[in-house]
């Protein structure tokens, strides 16, 4: 069965409730693109609490009101594009090692769109071990298809965060897997077809379901 890639906003709840903005290094040797372009960009200010909480409330959860219209969250960033405005936010979070930024800032790219100029930050993200969005990154670049990922996606599912020890079935890694799945190419046939040999049997038959269905 395919994971479900839909954002929940539940871990931006936590942390917003009190379990902290971890601040930790980037994993050794990870890049995240161009730090000059990112700061180029930085809005010039942070987001106030009313925004974080505007953002938040685009989340579709089941029970809970409707979402708020996108209009009212540029509305209150004095923004007229949704695409530029996520850029923005992700480039602001990733600039200040912000979990809870950059979880709410993945919100607006679900909501608005996500920017071209990126893709590559969003892959290196997959790496980092100062925020807590690795499965929303992951649904990110599976739905950007994008065959650059490959290695970051085959190291994601095979490392499990802090975070997510408590996690027994592993649901980052098949995600990953699954994303793997849906990039074409020899590179991810070959990345799951370590994955299908490897350890635990759990997930190498996740792998092999995906070669089955390239085959």
């Amino acid at each position: 069965m395919e994971p479900n890639y839909a954002g929940s906003g539940r871990t931006c709840l936590r942390l917003i409730r009190g379990h902290g903005d971890a601040s930790l290094p980037t994993r050794p040797g990870v890049q995240l693109g161009s730090s000059s372009s990112w700061r180029s960009r930085v809005p010039s200010t942070p987001m106030t609490p009313k925004q974080r909480d505007l953002l938040l409330a685009l989340v579709l959860v089941p029970g809970d009101a409707e979402p708020i219209d996108p209009e009212s969250v540029l509305n209150a960033f004095g923004m007229t594009d949704g695409v530029q405005l996520a850029s923005q936010l992700v480039t602001e979070a990733v600039a200040s090692h912000s979990a809870v930024d950059l979880e709410l800032s993945l919100i607006a790219t679900s909501a608005f769109g996500f920017p071209d100029d990126l893709n590559e930050t969003f892959i290196g993200l997959l790496d980092a071990d100062w925020h807590h969005s690795h499965e929303d990154l992951v649904r990110t670049v599976a739905q950007l298809n994008l065959p650059q990922a490959v290695p970051a996606l085959r190291r994601t599912a095979v490392w499990v965060p802090g975070y997510l020890e408590f996690d027994d079935s592993r649901a980052l890694a098949r995600k990953a897997i699954h994303a793997l799945g849906r990039i074409p190419g020899v590179e991810a046939t070959s990345a799951l077809e370590e994955l299908a040999d490897s350890e635990p049997p759990e997930l190498a038959a996740v792998a092999q379901r995906q070669l089955k269905r390239r085959s």
